[in-house]
């Protein structure tokens, strides 16, 4: 299993393992937890491996779960500080509008960045819609 999430403000990759238990529980053993590929590189997530790390990767891939050291890779059983979705991004679609001139001039006068504070102030009006 590996997906990104977040702790603290910091954006993870996380490697884990998952063991179902008796009753359907799971355990998830945290094997590598890293900080994650910054958003510009635009989907990008992972930088080709050498093939020596091909190699070694290959290799921890065919070792049962026992066999691998985690000594460096405590177990996590803490999760209150994560947070699901923090970093999901949403497609983003280039459009054309027409907008008032005022309504233009008072997003840009609040500095760069007045299409993302457009983009906001839409999905707040888009989500309180669904809400009521």
């Amino acid at each position: 299993m590996a997906n990104i999430g977040g702790a603290g403000g910091i954006a993870l990759l996380r490697i884990a393992h998952v063991d179902y238990l008796e009753r359907g529980a799971e355990f998830i053993r945290i094997i590598s937890a890293r900080k994650a590929t910054p958003p510009h590189t635009k989907g990008r997530f992972m930088k080709k491996v050498s093939k020596k790390v091909a190699k070694e990767l290959a290799a921890l891939a065919r070792m049962p779960d026992d066999k691998i050291d985690l000594t460096d890779a405590p177990e996590v059983r803490e999760w209150r500080g994560a947070v699901v979705g923090k970093f999901y991004r949403p497609i983003k679609k280039p459009v054309t509008i027409r907008v008032d001139a005022d309504v233009l001039d008072w997003l840009k006068r609040q500095g760069n960045g007045y299409q993302t504070r457009i983009n906001k102030l839409l999905r707040e009006a888009m989500e309180g819609r669904r809400r009521a």
